[in-house]
């Protein structure tokens, strides 16, 4: 079980990671940075978070399905590779 909710916790790393890209590949404007900054983050978080929560947990059965829960390693895992360069915890928000 324990194994199950650190799944969790990568599934929220990815998905600050993907903020993080989000942030670095977006050119916001000087007038409205702080409503589209906000927009961006509810999307990615409220949206994409809560639906891969909370499909992980359907997947897996709350972890009693084992080889669900193995593949689930596995998308984590490959997920967390390809976004690792978004590790920033500092950014630089870029202006029109």
């Amino acid at each position: 079980m324990l194994g199950h909710e650190q799944l969790h916790f990568y599934i929220a790393e990815i998905h600050r990671q993907i903020i993080v890209k989000s942030i670095l590949n977006t050119k916001f404007s000087a007038e409205n940075y702080e409503l589209e900054l906000r927009q961006l983050i509810s999307k990615i978080w409220d949206e994409d978070y809560r639906k891969m929560q909370d499909q992980y947990d359907a997947e897996t059965k709350y972890a009693r399905l084992f080889r669900s829960q193995k593949e689930w390693i596995e998308i984590v895992a490959t997920k967390l590779i390809e976004l690792e360069k978004f590790n920033d915890t500092e950014l630089t928000v870029t202006f029109q």
